[in-house]
């Protein structure tokens, strides 16, 4: 089974509009869960201006969610498989995914785009928990918030600190540099302490 269709990155790689994560998007409408695009296209999303080539669009949910959302995109016709360390593993509606795994790639060949990633995040007592530190938590009414197009995206602060990971890639610092000076203080203040909680040493925390 192709979970990456051939023609998917050369098709989103020459967009320069929100077309795509228009399209994505409609995936979602019936869900009542939290749900919001994350990865570049929040940034893009965040900052309302698409500034740089993007793989996929990736959507973060919750992971106390997965299964209405597996169930409604395997029901819609959408092939499922877990990302793992190389490896994907097909799966089933209603299952219940347990860290380490919290990535689902989704395709079907008649979608528009054709692929997206699913990304399952943590959350307790009604708040998300950054699933590398269970330290760093945000109230989970701060952790989806709508883009100016009112297109759901998971919060710009969160998606920096995920991306901060692998801060060596042009891709990252480049959303890293361009949306930090948009923040207001209070999620500016956030993203500085989860750095200073997981990466003390962090190159990004100069720069904040």
């Amino acid at each position: 089974m192709d979970f990456f269709p051939t023609s998917h990155s050369e098709e989103i790689d020459k967009t320069t509009s929100f077309d795509v994560p228009r399209q994505a998007v409609k995936n979602f409408q019936e869900l009542t869960c939290p749900w919001g695009i994350c990865g570049g296209w929040a940034i893009d999303l965040w900052m309302n201006s698409v500034s740089r080539f993007h793989t996929d669009v990736d959507f973060a949910i919750l992971r106390k969610d997965q299964s209405a959302v597996l169930s409604q995109f395997i029901a819609a016709g959408w092939s499922t498989a877990t990302a793992h360390q190389g490896n994907l593993t097909p799966c089933i509606a209603n299952q219940t995914l347990a860290l380490p795994i919290h990535c689902i790639w989704c395709t079907k060949e008649s979608a528009t785009p054709p692929f997206v990633e699913l990304l399952l995040n943590e959350s307790e007592n009604g708040e998300f928990v950054y699933r590398r530190c269970s330290k760093v938590r945000l109230p989970l009414d701060q952790t989806f918030i709508n883009s100016k197009l009112g297109i759901p995206i998971l919060a710009p602060e969160i998606v920096l600190l995920y991306k901060s990971k692998d801060h060596l890639a042009p891709r990252n610092d480049h959303d890293f540099a361009r949306a930090v000076g948009t923040l207001d203080q209070t999620p500016l203040n956030w993203l500085r302490e989860a750095l200073r909680i997981t990466t003390p040493a962090h190159p990004w925390l100069d720069r904040l």
